[in-house]
């Protein structure tokens, strides 16, 4: 007699938790020793929140035969009592942008009859595309690019109420390449998250599920990022101005400054580190593509893709402004 699969719920809203998932399932077909998914939720942001990579995971529901639910917040005791019927082993819940409450969090410990909220058997995993316990927080990837990193990756863990502060379950690292965008990183934390999916069904499906603590000598927070975060500061240096440009690159809102009243988003840069004894935020230059050769603290940034509302012609000497008045 064939051994019950533990049973688990998935919740997500963002691309990496579809690419998870479809990764899982992939592996889930290719075995005889898989978990059965209960329940698939959606979580719906309202259209006034600006999120990227919000994506529906219906369709991928209806094509596995997994009952699908919409919802628009998991702060929801009518969310957690639909769960509680799935009688979840494990509930995964991935690029959410807010934190489970606790009882949800605590629904696999009842289902179990446990004392604990995790164990080998039980429990509720998340994944954050940092290398934790580095980088807890919002805005993960811009962040990275912003600051520097040589290197990233993804970390599975257990949930807790305090956001990315559970024990690790599973790493993936990744090199940052010397020009790397949030757009390409982007991408490569999604095919991340699909690999992460194959690699983590045996421990789930054997119920041997393990981790380790995080060094809370090592943790750092990195604070949410808004749109207006991304206005350019040519008294910068070269190279911080260019790693602004970047990391908000789409999917994100873009690095911009304003030029005669006009918002100018900068798509892709070229930088320069070279002496040009000019104010910061003067245009130097005009390319052959007709846009702005920036000044900055000890170079200058060549603007190479912008998006701006109207057209004009920039011009050499001139000034972009610091800000909107």
């Amino acid at each position: 007699m064939a051994k019950e699969r533990p049973r688990a719920v998935f919740i997500s809203s963002h691309v990496f938790g579809a690419e998870f998932l479809a990764g899982m399932l992939a592996r889930n077909k290719q075995t005889s020793e898989g978990i059965s998914f209960e329940l698939v939720v959606t979580v719906q942001p309202s259209p006034a929140i600006s999120t990227v990579g919000v994506v529906s995971l219906d369709r991928l529901a209806a094509e596995h035969s997994i009952p699908h639910l919409a919802v628009p917040t998991v702060k929801s005791p009518a969310l957690a009592a639909q769960i509680h019927t799935k009688q979840p082993d494990y509930i995964l819940a991935i690029g959410l942008s807010e934190l489970l409450p606790a009882y949800i969090l605590d629904i696999p410990m009842q289902v179990h009859g446990a004392r604990s909220r995790h164990s080998s058997a039980h429990g509720v995993l998340g994944v954050h595309p940092t290398l934790l316990p580095q980088g807890r927080g919002r805005a993960p990837i811009p962040w990275t690019i912003i600051k520097g990193l040589k290197k990233t990756g993804i970390t599975a863990f257990m949930l807790e109420e305090d956001a990315d502060s559970g024990g690790i379950v599973r790493q993936q690292e990744m090199k940052l390449a010397e020009h790397e965008t949030a757009t390409s990183l982007f991408q490569a934390m999604s095919k991340m998250h699909g690999r992460l999916g194959v690699e983590l069904l045996p421990a789930l499906a054997k119920r041997t599920l393990t981790w380790i603590d995080q060094d809370t000598s090592q943790v750092s927070v990195w604070p949410r990022r808004y749109p207006e975060d991304g206005l350019i500061s040519f008294s910068q240096s070269t190279a911080s101005v260019d790693r602004l440009i970047r990391g908000l690159t789409k999917p994100y809102p873009g690095a911009f400054f304003y030029y005669r009243d006009q918002k100018i988003v900068v798509n892709s840069a070229i930088p320069t580190i070279q002496g040009h004894g000019v104010p910061t935020g003067q245009i130097i230059e005009v390319n052959s593509l007709g846009l702005p050769i920036v000044a900055c603290g000890d170079g200058y940034i060549e603007c190479i893709d912008i998006e701006v509302s109207d057209t004009f012609n920039f011009q050499v000497g001139e000034s972009v402004e610091p800000r909107r008045n």
